[in-house]
């Protein structure tokens, strides 16, 4: 059943992280710090995957200690109590700094659980 629902996670994560990578493609800091929409979308798919990282198995989870899982599900935690701290520069580095190697890492997991 792990596995299963692993395979589920690791799918939506993947979903969102590729809406991320769409909305912020060609985009600039400034441009991306001036456009409310894109911050909102690309907040909300930081939440789903905080919170899909979260309902990861911890068999997972610890085959990659390279990836800051708490930190990552506690990214949607800040983002949904503290909304109106959140900063657009934070937004913009996990965007732009985090994903690529979590979305490695998610696809490996991905591929490990077919």
């Amino acid at each position: 059943m792990e596995k299963e629902n692993d395979q589920i996670y690791c799918s939506h994560i993947l979903q969102a992280i590729k809406e991320i990578e769409s909305f912020v493609l060609g985009l600039s800091f400034e441009n991306f710090k001036k456009d409310a929409k894109t911050q909102r979308a690309v907040t909300r798919n930081l939440e789903i995957i905080g919170e899909a990282a979260k309902r990861l198995s911890q068999q997972s989870t610890s085959k990659h200690p390279n990836i800051p899982w708490r930190n990552v599900a506690g990214m949607r935690d800040f983002l949904i109590h503290d909304y109106m701290d959140v900063d657009a520069k934070e937004i913009w580095k996990a965007a732009i700094d985090d994903i690529p190697e979590l979305k490695k890492v998610i696809s490996e997991i991905s591929k490990n659980e077919n």
